[in-house]
């Protein structure tokens, strides 16, 4: 159960008192949080219990000092709220994956290597993409490391799989593609 607050403290809301009324605190950020996908807060492509509280009671208690939201939870394992329908790539890994330094490249494949084993199909799919990509990097360790993960990963699941490699024209061209799409 997620609340706005405990039985002794106040739920602000908005000062309307005729007409429509405002959305509470609480309310307006835990709306805003699954709309906009800003409750993901590890960019796994989901929205669990514990995420959305994180996320609500931080928004609340910045606008909101007095009032703490509450979660009572009594389960086991990890209960998904939603799908953050606005998921991508975190900024600093793909600027982690666009960097000229090879060791950045290489860490954040290992960042992608997480991605992928906590992620739902979507985020599967793009790391799965990426992975790919940087198995043909220029630089030797990085494009080993990436086809290696990609052969174990092959031999555990069929979702890791490479693709043959792009004829250059092709590559020029998707690559081409993704940097318009950033």
């Amino acid at each position: 159960m997620l609340t706005a607050t405990d039985s002794t403290q106040y739920a602000f809301e908005g000062n309307n008192l005729q007409g429509d009324a405002e959305q509470s605190v609480f309310t307006r950020h835990l709306v805003a949080g699954l709309q906009d996908g800003s409750a993901d807060l590890d960019h796994d492509g989901d929205i669990t219990i514990e995420e959305l509280y994180d996320y609500v009671h931080d928004k609340v208690v910045e606008e909101m000092p007095r009032q703490r939201p509450k979660l009572q939870a009594d389960k086991e394992g990890r209960l998904l709220i939603a799908r953050n329908v606005h998921w991508s790539l975190p900024e600093y890994m793909r600027h982690a994956l666009d960097s000229p330094i090879a060791q950045h490249r290489l860490n954040a494949l290992r960042d992608l290597t997480r991605l992928y084993k906590n992620g739902n199909p979507v985020v599967r799919a793009t790391v799965q993409e990426e992975i790919e990509r940087l198995a043909e990097d220029d630089s030797r360790m990085v494009s080993a490391e990436a086809a290696a993960l990609l052969a174990s990963a092959g031999a555990q699941s069929a979702l890791l799989t490479p693709r043959p490699p792009d004829q250059p024209e092709e590559r020029a061209q998707r690559e081409a593609e993704e940097r318009a799409q950033r």
